[in-house]
């Protein structure tokens, strides 16, 4: 990039030699005169001197960096009687620029080693020598990289370490007060400043400042504990929560640590924060295994919490009376009086069952064993569950008690009273001695019966005592006539 300067044109008749090699006592740059000489032109002969060219720039540092805009200019002077055309340069072997001017500035601004190559030519096609320059530029002042850790204990082995770069000319100088990896002071409390300085070989100079603050020893573990909702008094909760193991200690906390077993199995470790956090979302026991670290390297003692979690209603299971649907209200009947056992378990899988029982309408003391038929009517049954932790089932039994059936059984060999027997077929006709005897023996028959003894062995009992009797009287009258 070049910036034009205000032309001025004109014939010399003879121009003087000059060279400029350094800066003026004001501290402006004073040309730097590249021409060896410059020679009278004849006045009435063809121009043949190519024009002079003079090129002038800020003084650099001692090490030839710009810390800035080195102000490159060039300045061509006609030497044989024509005026001058053009002035060309090249920046870094790049395309070729053509002013057509006798003045200009050309922008060399931007960081790194540059090489420009420059000439003039007049209007009848005099060329001038071709300049070549080298100008460095750094304009960015160098970094200084510190150590992180702020904070020591007292007796702490501290080692200061610090850089100094600079990525264009180049680091001159860097210094601490206290030098490049040697030990810092932390034999008494207190708060500490190392100052650090860098210088670039263009003259940028760059500070900065290390605090940090010894601290008396810290041999005290962090506090850490378990964050949960307030456990209910049957040491159960009925819902999943969220849990958040907290540390604290005055040095700061370097980690915090967990580990759940059981019905959650899961580990965490956070490191640089004070807290941890997690979710219990699954029903039974879980043991929490929690700890901590603090900056000073001290470690908590390791704790144990157990958390008791059952979001589920215990179930009732009914053996007796068998329902269509046991988990719903069943209607069915049952004749008054009738036995009817009821039997039912009640389960829970994880906190288990603190209450399990039946109740009917009436304030009966004593616990259900069989379903009350002794009133008509519907009639119901409650069972109710409750586990430890709380969560309960109802459910019910429900009955019509119908009066029971008049109709008793017929035993086989029986009549019916309409000339039937138990089997269903008609009876013969009996003789009225015959049916004298029939009543005589059902007289007994049923008193027999009634007393449950067997009728026919007692007749014949009876027929042989009968016999014997009479036999023992004809031998009794069969010896008193031997007499």
């Amino acid at each position: 990039m070049t910036r034009s300067l205000p032309r001025h044109r004109g014939r010399l008749k003879r121009a003087p030699i000059f060279a400029v090699a350094g800066v003026a006592a004001v501290g402006l740059a004073v040309p730097a005169v590249i021409a060896a000489a410059a020679v009278a032109a004849e006045p009435d002969g063809p121009d043949t001197k190519p024009p002079l060219l003079n090129t002038s720039i800020l003084a650099p540092a001692p090490s030839g960096w710009h810390h800035g805009d080195p102000d490159y200019r060039a300045h061509a002077i006609e030497r044989g009687g024509s005026e001058v055309d053009s002035i060309s340069y090249s920046i870094d072997g790049g395309p070729v620029v053509i002013e057509h001017d006798d003045q200009v500035a050309i922008d060399m601004s931007a960081d790194g080693v540059h090489e420009i190559e420059i000439w003039t030519i007049d209007t009848v096609g005099n060329e001038s020598f071709h300049q070549r320059h080298t100008v460095k530029v750094d304009t960015v002042a160098p970094t200084i990289t510190l150590p992180t850790a702020t904070e020591f204990t007292v007796g702490q082995k501290a080692v200061f370490t610090y850089l100094c770069e600079d990525a264009i000319s180049g680091v001159k100088s860097c210094d601490a007060d206290v030098p490049n990896k040697e030990p810092l002071r932390t034999s008494t409390p207190g708060e500490y400043v190392v100052h650090v300085a860098a210088t670039d070989e263009a003259g940028h100079v760059t500070n900065a400042e290390y605090r940090y603050t010894v601290v008396e020893s810290d041999d005290t573990p962090p506090v850490v504990e378990l964050r949960l909702a307030p456990e209910p008094a049957s040491g159960w909760y009925q819902s999943y929560l969220g849990a958040a193991v907290v540390a604290s200690d005055p040095s700061g906390v370097a980690s915090v640590h967990y580990v759940t077993d059981g019905a959650v199995s899961t580990n965490g470790d956070v490191v640089g924060e004070s807290e941890a956090t997690f979710d219990l979302t699954v029903d039974g026991v879980t043991d929490i295994t929690y700890w901590a670290f603090d900056e000073a390297g001290n470690g908590s003692e390791r704790r144990t919490s157990t958390v008791r979690i059952d979001t589920v209603e215990p179930r009732i299971d009914i053996a007796s009376p068998a329902l269509p649907n046991p988990l719903a209200a069943s209607e069915f009947e049952v004749e008054q009086g009738a036995v009817v056992p009821l039997e039912f378990e009640c389960v829970d899988a994880h906190s288990g069952i603190e209450s399990c029982g039946a109740s009917d309408n009436r304030p009966a003391a004593a616990a259900l064993s069989a379903l009350p038929t002794d009133e008509l009517g519907e009639q119901s049954v409650k069972l109710v569950a409750r586990d430890n932790a709380g969560n309960v089932t109802k459910t019910q039994i429900v009955y019509t008690v119908v009066e029971a059936s008049d109709e008793a059984p017929v035993e086989p060999g029986d009549t019916d009273g309409e000339g039937q027997d138990g089997a269903g077929g008609p009876t013969s006709p009996a003789s009225p001695a015959s049916s004298a005897s029939s009543a005589s023996s059902a007289s007994v028959g049923s008193g027999l019966a009634d007393t449950g003894f067997p009728l026919m062995p007692a007749v014949l009992l009876a027929g042989g005592l009968v016999v014997a009797g009479g036999i023992a009287l004809t031998a009794r009258a069969a010896l008193r006539a031997r007499r």
